[in-house]
């Protein structure tokens, strides 16, 4: 599963990228089944997701509209 995230900071009508990253992760499925697929999807997005909200939180987003 891949993912890219941005973060767009509205300044005066003009947006700024504050913060963009490609995720990317490999889970093996365990099995042959739709249910297999769907837990391996479910675990790569909690593994993203995870380490996006650890780069959320170096980020000042104080500032941000």
């Amino acid at each position: 599963m891949a993912i890219r995230f941005f973060l767009i900071k509205d300044i005066g009508g003009r947006a700024e990228i504050i913060f963009q990253k490609n995720y990317r992760r490999e889970i093996p499925v365990k099995g042959e089944t739709a249910e297999a697929l769907v837990n391996g999807w479910n675990q790569a997005l909690e593994k993203i997701l995870t380490d996006f909200e650890r780069n959320l939180r170096k980020i000042d987003l104080r500032g941000a509209a």
